[in-house]
């Protein structure tokens, strides 16, 4: 039988997409050894201190491992905690520490946080965490629309990116995060950050400048 050669492309590509995210799902936590450390001014710590402690819903979009999304509902018992991802390695990561660390108030789903099939207005808050970087325009503004869709009109929408230091040191250190992200990130870290999430429907009420990243606390311009 002949083979087509359009198929062997496209099982060759999924193949080596899922070893990336094997790779990727294995040293994604390493992220918080070396940059977000507990002796500085920790993005996890910052997101965590705006969540309150009430009967809130969270979604955390993108989760990966779910870094963000378990601190929060281990430090917040009356918050429910989802996390939703495409990677399924990253996920079965996040389910054994939900299960080790025995979480009863967080979840995982795999599915499009651009198309997620929540209902509107279901979350309390909405969590980005080192995303928006990472892919095209198009795509995060696609994932900011879908935010604004489901979070309620008095929500709010948390976003970690990565910022420039003015340290010498730090900016040495942050160099290998420059050299191994995607094309978008360049771009993305260049934009005038106040414009941009204003142009996707959000106003940031607060900004706390963390170890190498910036946490943004916004609120949905309700039309």
């Amino acid at each position: 039988c002949i083979i087509c050669p359009c198929k062997v492309a496209n099982l060759w590509r999924k193949n080596n997409l899922k070893i990336t995210y094997k790779i990727l799902s294995k040293f994604y936590d390493l992220i918080d050894v070396f940059y977000f450390t507990s002796k500085g001014d920790n993005p996890r710590t910052a997101i965590l201190n705006i969540i309150p402690n009430k009967n809130v819903k969270v979604l955390d979009m993108c989760c990966g491992t779910m870094s963000n999304g378990i601190r929060i509902a281990k430090k917040r018992k009356r918050a429910k905690v989802i996390g939703i991802d495409l990677s399924s390695n990253m996920l079965n990561i996040a389910k054994d520490k939900i299960r080790k660390d025995k979480v009863k108030n967080a979840s995982i789903h795999k599915c499009d946080a651009t198309n997620t099939e929540f209902e509107n207005e279901k979350f309390d808050y909405v969590i980005i965490a080192l995303v928006l970087h990472e892919i095209k325009m198009e795509l995060a503004n696609a994932m900011l629309k879908e935010a604004y869709r489901l979070l309620k009109n008095d929500g709010e929408l948390i976003v970690l990116e990565w910022e420039k230091s003015s340290s010498i040191i730090k900016s040495i250190k942050f160099a290998p995060i420059k050299i191994l992200e995607p094309k978008p990130f360049t771009s993305f870290f260049a934009l005038d950050k106040k414009e941009y999430f204003s142009d996707n429907q959000f106003e940031i009420i607060q900004k706390y400048h963390c170890d190498y990243s910036c946490v943004y606390e916004m609120k949905k311009r309700v039309q």
